[in-house]
């Protein structure tokens, strides 16, 4: 069941992403969506669930972009196995609205990063990919980390929601 509701969540990301988001850009940056939402499933689901989920996530994004397969699957995996390690080991899921701004734009930040690092060793060997420049890096830390900020706690509050609802049915309904 929580799958089935995953997938409705994904399709409104990829509505939204495709055909509300690119006309609302913040200073010629426009969010990413999907690196939220995975973040989001690795503070409230389980391990599994996110890592599969942020892969999904990676990969779609990486088939929609055109761009070299693999690369934000790649990204995305990590950044949700660092948010599961930091929720299991350092700080506690039940406070994570607390903490939620903060988890939210140092991944923003470690994906953009992680991109550039990524595109770079490409271009070492001579692989071609996007060209990434300073300044494009430092606009996107900063105006997409901030519509990120923006856009997580309406999506905290619609995947805390259906996670609740598919434990109360999944239980309800338990043979």
């Amino acid at each position: 069941m929580r799958y089935i509701i995953y997938s409705l969540i994904f399709l409104l990301c990829v509505i939204l992403q495709s055909s509300v988001f690119i006309y609302l850009p913040l200073f010629s940056v426009v969010p990413n969506i999907f690196l939220v939402l995975a973040i989001l499933v690795a503070i409230l689901g389980t391990q599994r669930e996110s890592l599969v989920i942020a892969f999904l996530l990676g990969t779609w994004l990486d088939f929609a972009s055109g761009g070299l397969p693999g690369v934000f699957a790649l990204i995305f995996t990590l950044i949700a196995q660092g948010v599961n390690w930091l929720f299991s080991q350092v700080l506690l899921p039940s406070n994570a609205g607390k903490y939620l701004l903060l988890v939210t734009a140092v991944c923003s930040i470690l994906g953009i990063l992680g991109f550039w690092i990524i595109s770079l060793l490409l271009s070492v060997l001579h692989i071609p990919v996007i060209t990434i420049t300073f300044g494009l890096i430092t606009r996107l830390l900063l105006w997409q980390t901030l519509y990120h900020l923006l856009l997580v706690y309406p999506l905290y509050f619609l995947v805390l929601s259906t996670t609740k609802f598919s434990t109360k049915f999944t239980n309800r309904f338990r043979l």
